[in-house]
Formats: C-alpha cells, structure tokens, sequence
C-alpha cells in the first residue's frame, strides 16, 4: 500500500521521517528548526576518522559510530561527509541506530582518486565495498543531492541484497530537462548546453561558479556569505575530481532506476533552499508504486542548513 505524507513547514518533524523506518524511534536532528539556523554543538567527544580500501586502493575515509541497524549517509557534490555527522550523526547514535558517513573520491579525507574519471556508477561501488567490507545487512542509505543519485544508482547496480530503506533528499534522478520530464536541476530551465557552459566556469573560475551555486541553493545568504561558504567548500575538494562527478551526474538519467526501486523510500525536499524543481516529489509519487512511503517535507532551507553545519 502506498503512503504519501505532506507536512507544513511548522509541522516538520525528523522524529516522524524516522519512524517512518523504525517505528517509535526518537531523533531530533541538529539544525532543522524552522529559522534554519545551525544549533550549537553539544561539547562531546568528536567521531573517530576511520579508512578502509575501496577496490581499487583508493583510501576511503568513514566514520561509523553507534550500534544497532546502520544508517549510511552519503554527502552531495563538493560537500563532505561533516555537514552530515554535524547535523544527524549524534542523533542517530543517541536513537541506537548505527551511524555511517564517508567522504566521497574528491573530498576531504579521502584520498586522490586511483581511478579517473570519478564517476556514480565508482562512488556506488565504493557504497557496495562500505557495506561488505563492514559486514553490513539491513542498510538504510540516505542521500543529500548527488549523493541521492549515488544512492540510485547503487540501488540500480547492486539491487537490494543489503538494504532495509532508502532516503532521497533534494535529488532529481535526472538533471536536465528532457521530453516529459520537467523536473531538472535549477526547476526546469537546465538543459545540455548549459551544463557544458557550466563546467568551462568551473575550469575558469572555480570560486565564482561555486558563489553562485552556493547562494541558488541557499537563498538566505549574501553574496559575501555565498563566497566564504564556497571557499569553505572548495579548501575540502579537490577539482578535477569533482569536476569528473559534475559531468557524471549530468550525463547519467537514473529514472529507470528510480522505476525499479523495490524498497520503503522516502523522499525530502526543501521548498526553500534547493536547486531542484520544488514538485518534483509529485514525480516520484507517480513513477513507481513499488516506493510504498513517500514524504513531501517542506522544509525552511535544507542546503542552507547543511552548509552552516
């Protein structure tokens, strides 16, 4: 049986999406108050940084906190996996979920890439070598953006051997527009041509680009916060690796994997805060009715949330 959830913006509440998973489960996710505003952090003791080998001996670095059935969170492009352990991780260790988040090839910690270019269809396996390296079963993987498509994508390859759930935030399977399908990246206007443009801005000025991006999808900051925000970003990134993700994400249409989806999927969006077309949750309702849970959360500003924590 399907079921379809849609919340105001005052009646959000991440408790409700989890137990939409694990029923009378109590989270209250750090920074998701309805002024959008990162909470201080408690004075606890950080996660420890951990490696493991993906296949081809690129070093991953992961945390993995917690105990009970494990939760893995993959971070979207030119992000890490810190704006994800900051704002869920203690609450989902504190709930008795087991935590896992990793820096994805390009970011952060994890090491330059072995392979080139750096793909979906790479991070998916690097999802898959997390999972058996860790000996995981019963696996919820949650996806901020590109990352949702990575978690698509692993769906796709992979299928459902490991996975209990899964859960989509601000992803659009498909990032241009294209015939019968207007819910692209940046509502419905972005198309081929402009993604190649957009990848010669990279190359060119890559702070400028990201200050631009940065403030579409974070609507409530300035300019100069958009730039120091995407100085941030960029200080953790190594470009020609992401600039490998970027074109990967735009080349690949991942709807026929959304279609075969044959686990409990969640889908958040924030109404306010996103590059992608704010209805599109409306698509995902229609596509496959094999995704039996489905939620529209209207949020006050997801990225903007993510990149203050």
């Amino acid at each position: 049986m399907i079921k379809s959830y849609s919340w105001s913006a005052s009646a959000v509440s991440p408790t409700e999406f989890f137990n939409c998973f694990c029923p009378g489960t109590s989270i209250a996710c750090y920074g998701f108050n309805n002024e959008c505003k990162a909470r201080k952090r408690r004075n606890e003791k950080k996660f420890e940084e951990k490696f493991l080998k993906a296949k081809d001996g690129t070093e991953i670095c992961y945390v993995d906190e917690g105990e009970g059935r494990p939760i893995i969170f993959v971070h979207g492009w030119t992000s890490d996996k810190s704006s994800l352990v900051n704002t869920y991780g203690r609450s989902i260790v504190d709930a008795g979920f087991r935590f896992i988040a990793f820096d994805l090839r390009a970011s952060d910690n994890t090491s330059l890439s072995n392979t080139r270019p750096v793909t979906l269809l790479l991070i998916a396996e690097d999802i898959h070598t997390i999972i058996e390296t860790l000996n995981l079963q019963d696996v919820t993987l949650v996806g901020h953006s590109q990352g949702g498509k990575d978690v698509i994508a692993y769906e796709q390859v992979y299928g459902n051997e490991y996975l209990h759930s899964l859960c989509l935030m601000d992803t659009t399977p498909c990032t241009h527009q294209e015939e019968g399908f207007g819910y692209a990246t940046r509502f419905d206007s972005y198309t081929k041509e402009q993604s190649d443009k957009d990848i010669a801005s990279i190359r060119e000025s890559s702070l400028d680009f990201f200050a631009e991006i940065t403030q579409k999808g974070s609507p409530d900051l300035t300019l100069d916060e958009a730039r120091e925000a995407a100085k941030k970003r960029l200080a953790h990134q190594h470009l020609p690796e992401a600039v490998d993700l970027y074109e990967s994400s735009n080349s690949l249409d991942l709807r026929p994997g959304v279609e075969a989806i044959n686990v409990p999927t969640a889908y958040m969006y924030a109404a306010k805060g996103t590059l992608i077309h704010p209805e599109i949750y409306k698509w995902y309702a229609e596509i496959s009715s094999q995704i039996i849970i489905r939620y529209h959360l209207i949020l006050q500003c997801m990225n903007f949330t993510l990149f203050r924590n």
